[in-house]
């Protein structure tokens, strides 16, 4: 199955998405990098974010989006989900690599790629694609998002309870999910 296929969930299980989450990092990390003209850049770290009925993982961002198409949002941007009113997500790009240089962070990462285009005439070398490349074997790590907030300081919890209201368990629910991975730097 191709990557893009993979990134249409509506008919996974929900008891398989933390794995189906992992084969997408593999082929992401060991199999694909993204291309702008003749620059290469490497994925370092990504998170998972999603969104649908028995898996109300209430910190992402709604979105209607194809699989496969760059989302932006106020943290960065994500390689999106097939997304629609019920069902939504995507993988927020977090860290790459171009060269020996690490672009750390999602807001770095997404300037870094999207930045200075034409705004006259659309050129192919000015956008990022993800494209495959020879296969590289790698450990892939995973561990908790980093998701700022404190569950023990209250003006953290009072403050997420004003932003989830009813669905406060909810965002609860999914802090210690493991759904960010990586590569070591």
């Amino acid at each position: 199955m191709e990557l893009q296929d993979l990134l249409d969930l509506r008919n996974v299980n929900i008891g398989e998405l933390e794995n189906r989450f992992k084969n997408i990092a593999q082929l992401l990390f060991q199999e694909y990098h993204i291309k702008k003209g003749n620059e290469i850049y490497d994925f370092i770290e990504i998170e998972f974010y999603y969104y649908t009925k028995g898996h109300e993982d209430i910190i992402t961002y709604p979105r209607s989006i194809d699989a496969g198409k760059w989302y932006f949002h106020p943290s960065g941007v994500d390689l999106s989900f097939h997304s629609d009113a019920e069902s939504y997500g995507g993988i927020l790009i977090k860290s790459i690599k171009h060269g020996d240089e690490i672009i750390n962070g999602p807001l770095k990462s997404s300037w870094e790629l999207f930045d200075a285009f034409d705004a006259f005439k659309m050129k192919s070398d000015e956008y990022p694609l993800i494209v495959h490349k020879e296969k590289t074997e790698k450990t892939i790590l995973k561990r908790k998002r980093k998701i700022t907030f404190n569950k023990d300081n209250d003006a953290d919890k009072e403050k997420a309870k004003n932003r989830f209201k009813n669905d406060y368990s909810k965002f609860i629910d999914f802090l210690d999910a493991e759904y960010q991975f990586y590569v070591k730097k």
